[in-house]
């Protein structure tokens, strides 16, 4: 497996040179033959070939992203950059691996923490915010306006949302169902635990595909 990805990561610096569709068939390609490879543990078990996908489409996105809209990338638009580095820290539970719990959890400022951990949360806690708030600012009109008049990208970018509503909603359904009294069987629970992970690719995947058709990206590259 740690061969075929090295090989992957080779392939991918020379086809991101090529247009954006080819690089989306080369993704779902690269999924589909590492679901061969894993069977169902690629969407049942935590680091599976589906959650790697999720991962690795984020990557593209970020390079993408870096080489549409070129310096402006870190100056004017870094908080998109960032949003997106965060994704992709996130589906390689980044934000767990280097601390005691998860920087996103209250239970990371509230416990027994190590100061420094706590401060390093918080300031990209903050970072986040800041972000999203001027992703929210400067994005929110172009995005109404473009779901208006039927742009791609938008759309693209609105399908994600609802996706990754749809897998966030579906994540851990078990333990959510069970504090309210709800029990389910363990078949539900694993259709839930595909249809999340799936719901979370095809999240990254719409992202991916609408970083270069996006109003601004025509602008980024001058």
């Amino acid at each position: 497996m740690r061969a075929f990805v090295i090989q992957v990561m080779r392939l991918t610096s020379k086809i991101m040179e090529k247009r954006i569709p080819i690089l989306l068939i080369y993704v779902l390609i690269v999924c589909a033959v590492s679901i061969s490879m894993q069977g169902m543990r690629a969407v049942e078990t935590e680091a599976g070939g589906v959650e790697l996908m999720s991962a690795y489409a984020w990557f593209c996105a970020l390079m993408l992203f870096s080489a549409t809209y070129g310096k402006n990338a870190v100056t004017k638009y870094w908080y998109g950059a960032l949003l997106l580095c965060a994704l992709l820290a996130r589906e390689l539970d980044m934000d767990k691996a280097f601390f005691e719990s998860g920087i996103l959890s209250l239970r990371h400022y509230s416990g027994a923490a190590p100061l420094w951990q706590k401060v390093i949360g918080a300031t990209v806690v903050l970072g986040l915010l800041l972000s999203g708030i001027l992703l929210i600012v400067r994005g929110s009109a172009p995005f109404v306006r473009g779901i208006r008049n039927g742009e791609r990208g938008q759309i693209l970018i609105l399908v994600a949302i609802c996706l990754t509503v749809i897998g966030k909603t579906l994540d851990g359904l078990f333990r959510k169902l069970w504090g309210v009294g709800i029990e389910i069987s363990t078949k539900t629970m694993q259709i839930a635990q595909i249809a999340e992970e799936s719901a979370e690719l095809a999240a990254s995947l719409c992202v991916m595909s609408a970083v270069t058709l996006l109003p601004l990206a025509a602008r980024g590259r001058a």
